[in-house]
């Protein structure tokens, strides 16, 4: 993901989305996981796979969303999301944007 130069919330996978709050966003688990760590404005997420993302049953929906999770811990906090809900520093996270 990158830091968007406007306010927009920007998100790329099979379709693009361009939007000005995450419930506005069609792909509602990035939506939910943006509104869940407070961030609403600025971003812009690129999801890339090899496989047909609807109905595989390959598990492709969950690997996402904690992939997503997990980058946005790291590369936002410099802690990764486990070490975050254990030691309770989860309510924090907008502190680290």
């Amino acid at each position: 993901f990158n830091k968007s130069l406007d306010d927009k919330i920007k998100i790329k996978y099979s379709l693009v989305e361009e939007v000005d709050k995450p419930d506005e966003l069609e792909h509602k688990r990035a939506g939910e996981i943006l509104k869940l760590l407070h961030i609403d404005k600025s971003i812009e997420i690129s999801s890339l796979a090899d496989i047909p993302s609807k109905g595989t049953g390959l598990g492709s929906s969950s690997s996402f969303t904690v992939a997503l999770l997990q980058a946005l811990f790291l590369c936002l906090c410099g802690f990764s999301a486990p070490f975050v809900f254990l030691d309770n520093r989860f309510r924090n996270f907008a502190a680290c944007l």
